[in-house]
C-alpha cells in the first residue's frame, strides 16, 4: 500500500514538473510570435521601401533615356525630323533666308566698298526669288509659315569702314556655308518632289554666294 502511495506521489509530481515545463514552453512560444510579429511588418515595410526606391530608379531611368534622345537630338544638329520633313525643312528656310536678307541690306546700306555693296545686291535679288519660292510652296501645302524677327538681327555696331566690311563677309561665308549644310540634309530627307526640287535647285544659287563671300573675304585678308 505504501509503495502504491508512493508511486502515486511520484507520477503527481512528474505531472506537475511536466505542466510546469509546458507553461514555460507556451510562455517562450509566445514570446517568439510576438517577436516575429513585430519585425514581420519591419521587412514588409523594407520590402515595400524597396520596391519603391526601384520603382524610382526605373523612373529616373526613363526619364533619363528620354532627357539623353532629346538632347542627343538638338546636339547633334540634326534639322530634318522623320514625322515631317517638308515642314522641318520650311523651319529653317524661312527664318534663315529673311535673316540673311537683312544683312543684304545691311551690306547695300552700310557697306564701304563698291564690291561688298554689289555682291549685295545680285545676292538679296537672289534671296528675294527663294523667299518667294518658299512662300508658294508653303500656301500649295498648307503649311505653317514660322514668325521672323530681323530687328537686330545685324549686329555689327563697334565695327567701321573696312573692319564693318570684312566683319559683313567673315558673315556671309559662315552663313551660306550653313544654309548648304542644311540644303544637303533636306535633299535626302524630303519626300515632296517639288519641295525636293526646289532644294536641289536652291543649292547651287547658295553655293555661287559662298564662292562670291569666299572670293571677297581673301581679298580681305
Amino acid at each position: 500500500m505504501y509503495l502504491n502511495i508512493t508511486v502515486l506521489l511520484i507520477k503527481f509530481i512528474i505531472m506537475k514538473i511536466s505542466f510546469k515545463s509546458f507553461g514555460i514552453l507556451s510562455i517562450a512560444g509566445v514570446l517568439t510570435l510576438a517577436a516575429c510579429n513585430n519585425n514581420t511588418p519591419d521587412s514588409a515595410s523594407a520590402g515595400t521601401d524597396s520596391a519603391r526606391n526601384t520603382m524610382s530608379q526605373d523612373d529616373g531611368t526613363v526619364d533619363s533615356a528620354s532627357t539623353r534622345t532629346d538632347g542627343e537630338s538638338a546636339t547633334t544638329g540634326t534639322m530634318i525630323t522623320n514625322a515631317n520633313p517638308e515642314q522641318a525643312t520650311i523651319d529653317y528656310m524661312v527664318p534663315d533666308n529673311k535673316k540673311e536678307m537683312a544683312w543684304l541690306m545691311a551690306g547695300i546700306s552700310k557697306g564701304t566698298s563698291k564690291e561688298v555693296k554689289d555682291h549685295a545686291r545680285k545676292m538679296l535679288a537672289d534671296h528675294k526669288k527663294l523667299g518667294q519660292q518658299v512662300a508658294d510652296f508653303i500656301k500649295t501645302k498648307n503649311l505653317t509659315e514660322p514668325t521672323v524677327d530681323t530687328a537686330n538681327v545685324v549686329n555689327l555696331t563697334e565695327e567701321k569702314g573696312k573692319e564693318w566690311d570684312k566683319a559683313w563677309v567673315n558673315k556671309m561665308v559662315q552663313d551660306h556655308s550653313d544654309l548648304l549644310n542644311k540644303l544637303n540634309l533636306s535633299e535626302s530627307e524630303v519626300r515632296d518632289s517639288s519641295l525636293k526640287k526646289l532644294v536641289i535647285n536652291t543649292k547651287p544659287v547658295v553655293q555661287s554666294h559662298l564662292d562670291m563671300s569666299k572670293m571677297m573675304q581673301d581679298k580681305m585678308k
